[in-house]
């Protein structure tokens, strides 16, 4: 009988201990080898993930991550060519990818399938397709899609079923001159969208910020 209050004591310590308390910051290759090392069968993370190192090449060690449930910020990880080791996320809080400019495309976020919150994409300077995105299916906040200067195409996201903010596009003159027919999917979609009404515009009725359109 003590044998066994002891272990109903101890396991839910073991359990809660699979994954850390506090926010992650991982700002090197260590640490982000590091992770694997010290949380082995951690698959639900509950706290913020930031990615943000001036040598983060690889992410295989976070391959076992399932759900991140307070979200995604993947920052200026400028020799980060693609996020393997993020292949097996199905669900995100929410999601930045800011600065990465080696990303040419997100095949590697094959397995996700909803993000609860705002999905940024943001200065992404190589990446050229949304290809990885065809499970997703919900966003519930906001989608923004900011100076991405390289990108032409956005099918993979032909799934999409709904959109609970604005969808907002800027700066994106290569997208709409060379693919401009995939812009069309944006406003395709079966969504419920909120998005920015614009006025005097009879073919799009939707307003794009795209600082370097001509008027």
């Amino acid at each position: 009988m003590i044998r066994l209050i002891i272990l109903l004591i101890i396991c839910p310590q073991i359990l809660l201990g699979q994954c850390p308390t506090s926010t992650v910051q991982l700002n090197s290759k260590a640490d982000v080898d590091d992770f694997a090392i010290d949380y082995p069968n951690c698959t639900e993370l509950n706290t913020s993930l930031y990615i943000e190192g001036a040598d983060i090449h690889d992410l295989t060690p976070l391959s076992n991550l399932t759900h991140l449930h307070m979200g995604l910020l993947c920052l200026d990880n400028l020799l980060l060519p693609i996020l393997i080791g993020l292949n097996n996320v199905v669900t995100m809080n929410g999601i930045v990818l800011l600065g990465n400019n080696l990303l040419t495309d997100l095949q590697e976020l094959n397995a996700l399938e909803k993000v609860l919150s705002q999905f940024q994409i943001e200065s992404n300077l190589s990446l050229e397709s949304f290809s990885g995105l065809e499970e997703l299916d919900s966003i519930n906040n906001q989608f923004f899609i900011f100076n991405n200067i390289e990108l032409t195409n956005i099918s993979a996201i032909e799934n999409l079923e709904y959109i609970g903010g604005n969808i907002i596009l800027t700066n994106a003159l290569n997208f709409l001159n060379v693919q401009s027919t995939h812009f069309v999917i944006l406003l395709n979609l079966p969504l419920e969208m909120h998005l920015f009404p614009i006025m005097e515009m009879d073919v799009i009725q939707y307003r794009i910020e795209a600082e370097c359109l001509p008027c």
